[in-house]
């Protein structure tokens, strides 16, 4: 049998076959991937700010600095509270004046008194950063965020006809443009790929 009757075949077998394994409807899939894309997007937005909150200030000084209050909090997911510590703080610049900030928040206790490193701007103290604190957290939701970007894209790509054309890889259906790839975008895997999202949201979320 010749390659292109071949692949008639086989679309013509997957369009009629099990419901797992039919292409997953377009749009649903084009959904499900900017779906990716989006939470992606949230989660590295969200981790960058919070990384960058506990990176030296561009061109500031360092000094150290102490907590002058803390304010008691919790962070609430699907599977109960977990405590958090919202600090003040509050340092001397080099002119010896003083200036206090609202520091990041600290998911283990601090206390009134700590020593602190702050990096702040000689001219705006206002802009200040609490250098001490901790950013895995941070990372790790950057992490997740370019991982579900990395999906929603790529998932995107592989679905174009003339990609598998090039590549030798199997298309979901007959057809030119977006036809989906045969395994990827089975109505299994799209189930599949949702239901990992969904575990990387409570990751996120509910976890870090």
């Amino acid at each position: 049998m010749s390659e292109p009757a071949q692949d008639h075949a086989d679309s013509a077998t997957s369009e009629t076959g099990s419901w797992h394994r039919r292409p997953v409807n377009r749009n649903v899939a084009h959904v499900a991937n900017l779906f990716f894309v989006g939470v992606g997007l949230f989660f590295f937005i969200g981790g960058y700010n919070q990384w960058a909150q506990v990176q030296p200030v561009s061109g500031g000084a360092t000094t150290t600095g102490s907590i002058v209050s803390v304010t008691n909090g919790e962070s609430c997911g699907r599977y109960g509270c977990s405590p958090n510590w919202t600090p003040t703080i509050k340092f001397e610049t080099s002119s010896g004046s003083s200036s206090t900030f609202t520091g990041p928040t600290y998911s283990s206790q601090i206390n009134v008194g700590q020593m602190v490193t702050v990096s702040y701007l000689p001219s705006d103290p206002s802009i200040a950063h609490d250098i001490s604190a901790s950013s895995n957290e941070a990372l790790w939701l950057i992490g997740i965020g370019i991982f579900a970007i990395v999906l929603g894209v790529g998932s995107f790509v592989l679905g174009f006809g003339a990609l598998h054309r090039r590549l030798g890889l199997s298309s979901a259906r007959m057809g030119t443009g977006w036809v989906g790839h045969k395994y990827i975008h089975s109505n299994q895997n799209a189930v599949v790929a949702l239901a990992a999202l969904l575990a990387l949201v409570v990751v996120g979320i509910f976890i870090i």
